[in-house]
């Protein structure tokens, strides 16, 4: 069968039907695709509970390496804890000294 040889109704409604079935595939695909965005929308809403916690804990964890960090280096260097906190080069003169 050769498509040249059909008549032009013909070759439309063919034209056409080729177009609607792609336009049907797409529409399966996406409505798929669609299912799949609303599964992980809805895991990512229920979440973040879970991660604000751990990031609550590593902010304590930083926090606790901080202060750490500055006590060491006042009682190195200078014994004076509390004021390096205004000077950031006093813990970079700790450091070198160490």
């Amino acid at each position: 069968m050769n498509l040249k040889n059909l008549k032009i109704s013909s070759q439309l409604r063919l034209g056409f039907g080729l177009l609607l079935l792609f336009v049907i595939i797409l529409g399966t695909v996406s409505y798929i695709q669609n299912g799949l965005i609303h599964q992980q929308t809805e895991t990512m809403h229920n979440h973040p509970p879970k991660v604000s916690n751990a990031i609550g804990e590593l902010r304590g964890d930083i926090l606790k390496m901080r202060l750490g960090m500055r006590s060491s280096a006042g009682t190195e260097c200078s014994g004076k804890t509390g004021r390096h906190s205004k000077h950031g080069s006093l813990f970079r003169r700790c450091r070198s000294k160490v």
